[in-house]
């Protein structure tokens, strides 16, 4: 149960990411694209790619910090 939770948790924390930096972040590590490649597609510089995925981690760890329920 503790686990759906908190794959539920990572999902809404995902979602609520702004548009560019929630495709980054999906490319990256759902869809094991390396950088350069995500730059590629989406037709932005590397240096793009790398803020937005900065960004977007920087933010989920803000949404999810302190976020588990204690026991």
């Amino acid at each position: 149960v503790m686990e759906r939770y908190e794959v539920f948790r990572i999902r809404q924390a995902v979602d609520a990411l702004p548009e560019k930096q929630r495709l980054v972040f999906i490319l990256s590590q759902y869809g094991d694209l390396r950088y350069s490649q995500i730059s590629e597609l989406l037709g932005i510089p590397e240096g793009t790619v790398k803020s937005r995925m900065a960004t977007a981690v920087e933010a989920l760890r803000k949404a999810l910090e302190g976020s588990s329920p204690s026991l």
